[in-house]
């Protein structure tokens, strides 16, 4: 005899989990831009030494850190009600000088921001106002932050963190891992 019959309650029982499962909202501490670089390709779920396990994250693009990123409460909030408490950077210094604009009013309205300071914009448009604009913007946003004898900088409201793991800047804030 085959299972199928007796399968209903089993199958009304996972559609139960489904349903209360998409009622929830993922929960996660961190929040990578990928940056705008080609290949621009998202790893597979893995865990950031710099993080280390019990922290968990989202990555975004350009277009959502532009368009959809904005700041409450010390955290980067997303309209449908995602927040994290750090945004971090890829590792390089070449940043659109949009970006630099946009993370700007970030940390300013009170964002924690983690990674180098960019001294050049990745593309060509607008170029060489392009990269005047993006080392003015670093220069406010990162100041003296060096990445190795400075590594916080704060600005209007928020910070920029640059040679500190990521664990140790959640730990300073008495974040503690999940498990």
């Amino acid at each position: 005899a085959t299972w199928w019959n007796q399968a209903g309650p089993f199958l009304a029982y996972l559609a139960r989990c489904q349903q209360l499962l998409r009622q929830g909202r993922f929960v996660a501490d961190v929040l990578y831009y990928n940056g705008d670089g080609a290949p621009n390709l998202v790893q597979p779920k893995h865990v950031d030494p710099s993080l280390g396990p019990g922290f968990d994250y989202d990555v975004c693009n350009e277009e959502v850190l532009l368009t959809r990123l904005a700041v409450r409460d010390g955290r980067i909030v997303l309209p449908d009600g995602m927040s994290y408490r750090l945004l971090v950077l890829p590792e390089t210094t070449r940043m659109p000088a949009n970006v630099m604009a946009k993370i700007k009013s970030l940390v300013a309205a009170g964002a924690t921001v983690v990674g180098p300071r960019p001294d050049r914009d990745s593309g060509l448009r607008d170029y060489p106002q392009s990269d005047r604009e993006v080392r003015a913007g670093a220069a406010a946003v990162w100041g003296d932050c060096n990445g190795r004898d400075v590594t916080l900088h704060r600005f209007g409201q928020g910070r920029v963190f640059w040679g500190v793991t990521l664990r140790e800047i959640l730990q300073h804030d008495g974040v503690e891992p999940d498990f």
